[in-house]
């Protein structure tokens, strides 16, 4: 489980790719795939500051994923599947996924 945080717009992240995203009530499951880079691997769900007042809304998240690495690492090049899981905030609803593209994700959303 990977907490949900607001507000990462801008912020660095290490090469992910999502490949998929369930919704199933407030819970995020996080298909993704990269290469994996020696040292230890770092995953944040970040939800856009503000939801555009679409009828109904969408909402933009993004996931960083950072490498820890060591200054003797070398690159490892295997590819890593995985699945991250989040909670989203209450307040909302989730109602479906809007779009997919590179490491971010939009979905809709209604107030409860």
């Amino acid at each position: 489980m990977v907490s949900f945080e607001r507000g990462c717009d801008g912020q660095r992240s290490d090469d992910i790719t999502i490949e998929g995203v369930e919704l199933r009530d407030r819970r995020l499951s996080i298909h993704y795939a990269h290469a994996t880079g020696c040292g230890e691997h770092r995953y944040r769900v970040c939800g856009a500051e503000r939801i555009l007042r679409t009828d109904p809304g969408l909402w933009t998240v993004s996931v960083i994923h950072r490498i820890e690495r060591e200054d003797d690492d070398a690159e490892c090049t295997a590819e890593r599947l995985g699945v991250l899981q989040a909670d989203i905030p209450r307040g909302r609803d989730l109602v479906g996924l809007e779009s997919l593209e590179g490491r971010n994700f939009t979905i809709v959303v209604v107030d409860d």
